[in-house]
């Protein structure tokens, strides 16, 4: 077998077959572009692509159950209907809570915050945050907070 570089008649050794294999796969290699070859590099830059996609879609998993924190006593429940990635759904009542979450209210994903409304489309509030907690307010102006 000839060596290609040189071109030479010489028999090819297995590290002469290797280093030309290297040079044609490593000169393919830079000119794509791979991203980082270092583990350190690449955990970091996957963990920061995690946490950008945990920011923009923590609210994907709005359905379930929420606590609400607010300032009068008793325990309020708020069940959110759906299954995760379905950006609406309505809102069960459980406990002592606020009157505008007892008429089976609907909820929605509307531009990164979470907007309740009641059956007529009328906004009752808004809440914005993270995966497991939300603030937000009531159109009348009362804080609420809702944690998992």
């Amino acid at each position: 077998m000839k060596d290609r570089k040189r071109g030479a008649t010489e028999p090819l050794t297995v590290e002469g077959a290797f280093r030309q294999w290297w040079e044609v796969v490593g000169n393919k290699l830079a000119e794509q572009d791979l991203g980082p070859f270092s583990p350190e590099e690449e955990f970091r830059d996957r963990l920061a692509g995690a946490l950008s996609a945990a920011r923009t879609s923590g609210l994907a998993d709005v359905p379930g159950r929420w606590m609400l924190r607010k300032a009068t006593a008793g325990p309020c429940v708020l069940g959110f209907s759906g299954a995760p990635d379905i950006p609406h759904g309505t809102i069960a009542a459980m406990g002592f809570c606020p009157q505008i979450f007892l008429g089976l209210p609907r909820w929605r994903l509307d531009a990164g915050r979470i907007v309740i409304s009641n059956r007529h489309g009328r906004t009752l509030a808004e809440f914005a945050g993270g995966r497991s907690h939300l603030a937000g307010q009531t159109v009348a102006g009362e804080t609420l907070f809702l944690e998992r």
